[in-house]
């Protein structure tokens, strides 16, 4: 059984034609035109390295060849980074376009390497030309993703507008916080220690009503707040009274004959 992070469904979520994606909710996809457009400057950022340093290289100088390598290597470094650091042509770091995997939402480097690869090897088979049709003519779907996109299960991001590329997805119901219980403070100062209260206390016993013997019914509660009969007082409650004592009987006499 598949668990969909809070209350989102399949059916909200993001569906192309191999299924749905929960995982990619809130992620804008790039659209046609900026793709062609990452790939042109991606190209245009690798022609001029490679120009670049053939021409340094060709220098008749003692700098020239070491330079041009130099700038080859850091080229190839920079690339390897954006790849497997960003999921990203370096081209595309530039114009805010991340690959993110449709399972799990996340960067994929790993994957972009493996969809590279194999447009290079269809391109070395095909003059170019596979590569560059299935690139831009095998877009579909509300997801924009190309044929190389759903061998790989990438999808183009563009970090412009909506969920940043990467970042988790965010509830779709912030739970209410709970309120807190203020806590009773108690002062052992105030514990009363006695039947009579306390040492610095005011704490007392609560008067009680005076029954009257009138033959009428006990209406009268310790400690209630119905006031006194008219005319009569409330009484205070006067001292307890000790135990009454054990009384001795004398024995009884027997009159003797």
């Amino acid at each position: 059984m598949s668990v969909y992070p809070y209350n989102l469904t399949p059916e909200g979520a993001p569906t192309d034609a191999t299924g749905s994606f929960p995982a990619v909710a809130g992620y804008t996809p790039m659209t046609t035109g900026r793709r062609v457009a990452i790939v042109l400057v991606d190209g245009v950022i690798g022609g001029a390295v490679g120009g670049l340093t053939a021409f340094l290289t060709l220098q008749d100088t003692s700098w020239g060849l070491p330079v041009g390598v130099g700038l080859s290597v850091i080229y190839g470094l920079a690339t390897l980074w954006a790849v497997f650091g960003r999921s990203a042509r370096l081209a595309g770091l530039l114009m805010k376009a991340q690959y993110v995997d449709v399972r799990t939402g996340a960067l994929k480097g790993g994957s972009l390497f493996v969809k590279q690869l194999l447009q290079g090897v269809l391109a070395g088979l095909t003059l170019g030309i596979l590569p560059l049709i299935l690139v831009f003519a095998s877009v579909k779907g509300p997801m924009r993703r190309n044929f190389f996109d759903r061998a790989t299960k990438l999808m183009l991001v563009d970090g412009r507008t909506g969920r940043r590329p990467g970042a988790p997805l965010e509830s779709a119901t912030t739970p209410q916080a709970i309120p807190s219980v203020a806590a009773v403070q108690f002062h052992p100062e105030q514990a009363p220690t006695a039947w009579g209260g306390a040492t610095g206390s005011t704490y007392a016993f609560p008067a009680v009503q005076t029954i009257t013997d009138d033959g009428g019914l006990i209406t009268a509660v310790p400690g209630g707040s119905l006031a006194a009969p008219t005319g009569t007082p409330p009484v205070a409650p006067g001292p307890m009274l000790p135990a009454p004592a054990s009384i001795s009987r004398p024995a009884p006499r027997v009159a003797t004959p």
